[in-house]
């Protein structure tokens, strides 16, 4: 597995990895650790990654930022968390 930054959290699902970590983007690897894709992300740095039995995923991270993304890579809507 190769990204250009630290990785901070990873799942595996459905025979691939999932990967966030200190770069925008959500990277899938094949269980060989071929890179399958890597689809943008809203939080600059990202801290979590869970998927959902329905498959799709949530990427949480810096700036209260998750991003909400479908099980082919396209995103449904991102939500901006802050403390009250």
């Amino acid at each position: 597995m190769c990204t250009r930054a630290s990785i901070q959290d990873v799942i595996f699902s459905d025979n691939q990895i999932l990967a966030v970590g200190a770069e925008p983007v959500m990277s899938r690897f094949d269980i060989n650790g071929a890179v399958l894709s890597q689809i943008p992300s809203a939080p600059q740095s990202a801290f979590s990654v869970s998927v959902h039995p329905s498959g799709v995923t949530a990427v949480g991270g810096y700036e209260g930022l998750v991003d909400i993304i479908s099980q082919f890579g396209s995103h449904y809507c991102t939500f901006h968390c802050q403390c009250v």
